[in-house]
This record gives structure tokens, C-alpha cells and sequence, in this order.
């Protein structure tokens, strides 16, 4: 009697020691998938489009190429083509601002369902128009005329302008003077190519040497509450490619996508680093 009593408890125990065992390894695999880091560069996709081969870009759906072509461009799904790209008009764009796409004759166009539409209207600074200007981007308040500009120097500047009205015949057109143009950023030994507006900063630019992204520049305010977060135009050099072998990049919030020369789309966890 007592020996089957002795093995009784002795199987119970047993069993009681294996089941806790199998509960902690279900936790601890848990808590590993939980605490476990997404990787930072991922293959997500393959790149199909005949038109685009080289870098130039403009950080949105909508790229201009080195020859002035304008594509518009998909990275998860693909146009009736059956291709990753659309080209869109004929005309030869060679200035990107904000929305608007201005050709070598100074012609201003915009995109409407994906067709060149022209616009009339004084839509902008004639400014932009000029010669030194390769793209620009307004920000601030809707009152204001603020525009972080891209010049044939390779560097940004901060303008500002004061907008009056004219009448020729009858009709009211826009004026707009410069009341400020200062360098906002210049990077040593490097020439800016494209940028990105968020939030009225710039948060994004590319040069011919690399990626920059606003990230903070002094880690320990995520350790203490009473230090605050700096944020500045830090370079980003964890791509798994040089920059003049990608095609394509942008930001998708808190992720990157590119593609590479090879027609890799990559996803990069910009959060992750």
C-alpha cells in the first residue's frame, strides 16, 4: 500500500515538475518573439519598370529621372503596363515643386489621375522658374510664403516671400517678392539632391553620397525624463547598398523603401535602428 502510495505521489510530482517545465518554455519563447527586434534590412519585393535606371528622385510617388521624364511609381502593385512605373506626359520637367511639375519652357503642371494637367494660375513664386532652383517645398502657415528651396549649388535655403495682386485687363494675378533668403543646409563635401518635408521640417535628404533622416542626436533624453529629445539631420549609412547603386528610395512612415540597381525592393525599419 505505501509503495503504491510512494509511487502515486512520486508520478505526481513528476508530472507537476514536466508541466511547469513545458508553462516556462511556452513563456520564455513568448517573451523572446516579444523582445525579439524586427531585422533591419528585409527583401520584400521585386522592382519591374523599363523607364527608370538611374537615382535622381524626388521622395514621392512621383519621380523625375536625370532626363526629365516624370514616372509615377508603385512598390506594391503594379500599373495596367503590368509594370512597377507609369510615365506620365511627355514633357521634360526640370524643377519639382511641391506638387506642381514645371517643364523647360517654364510651363507649370500638376497631376490629375494620372495625366500632366496645365495650370494657369499663379500658383507660385515666378522664382522658381529660374535657373538655380532644381526643387522647393512650402511650409508653415497657410498666411505665409515659406519655402525650403533647392538650389544648382547643391545646398538648401530657407526663403520667404511677401505675395501682392496686379490687374491686367481685368484680371488678378499673384506677385511675389523675396523678403528672405538665408542657407538652412549645406553639407560638407556632399551635393543635395532631393529632400522631404513633414511636419515643417525637413526630415529626409539624400545627397550624392548618402541618406540623411531627422533622428535624435542625443540618446540618453530616452533614459532620463528630465533631458529632451534633440533632433537633427543625422546620417543614416546602414543600407546595404552604396547610394548610387539605388534606384529609388522613400519614406513610409516609420519604415524605408528602396530599390536597388538590381530591382530589389528592400524595406528598412528606420525604428529599429
Amino acid at each position: 500500500m505505501n509503495n503504491k502510495w510512494g509511487y502515486f505521489l512520486g508520478g505526481l510530482v513528476s508530472a507537476t515538475i514536466l508541466y511547469a517545465l513545458v508553462i516556462i518554455s511556452i513563456i520564455g519563447i513568448d517573451m523572446a518573439t516579444k523582445n525579439k527586434k524586427p531585422e533591419l534590412i528585409t527583401k520584400v519585393g521585386t522592382f519591374s519598370c523599363n523607364g527608370i535606371n538611374d537615382t535622381k528622385n524626388t521622395f514621392n510617388p512621383n519621380v523625375v529621372i536625370s532626363n526629365g521624364n516624370l514616372y509615377s511609381i508603385t512598390l506594391d502593385s503594379k500599373f495596367s503596363n503590368e509594370q512597377s512605373c507609369l510615365k506620365l506626359g511627355d514633357n521634360t520637367i526640370s524643377k519639382v515643386v511641391d506638387d506642381y511639375y514645371i517643364d523647360l519652357d517654364g510651363n507649370v503642371f500638376k497631376i490629375n489621375s494620372l495625366e500632366l494637367e496645365l495650370v494657369t494660375d499663379d500658383v507660385m513664386p515666378e522664382y522658381f522658374k529660374g535657373e538655380d532652383v532644381l526643387m522647393a517645398s512650402r511650409y508653415g502657415k497657410s498666411s505665409e510664403y515659406k519655402y525650403y528651396v533647392l538650389k544648382s549649388d547643391g545646398n538648401i535655403y530657407d526663403m520667404s516671400f511677401k505675395r501682392s495682386f496686379y490687374f491686367t485687363k481685368g484680371i488678378g494675378h499673384a506677385k511675389y517678392e523675396v523678403i528672405s533668403d538665408e542657407l538652412y543646409k549645406e553639407i560638407s563635401g556632399e551635393t543635395i539632391q532631393s529632400f522631404m518635408v513633414s511636419n515643417d521640417k525637413i526630415t529626409f535628404l539624400k545627397t550624392d553620397h548618402g541618406i540623411y533622416l531627422n533622428s535624435v542626436s542625443n540618446p540618453e533624453c530616452t533614459d532620463y525624463l528630465d533631458v529632451t529629445c534633440k533632433y537633427a539631420l543625422n546620417k543614416f549609412d546602414k543600407l546595404n547598398r552604396p547610394i548610387d547603386e539605388i534606384k529609388y528610395i522613400n519614406m513610409f512612415e516609420n519604415d524605408m523603401k528602396y530599390v536597388d540597381i538590381s530591382d530589389n525592393i528592400y524595406n528598412v525599419v528606420v525604428s529599429n535602428v
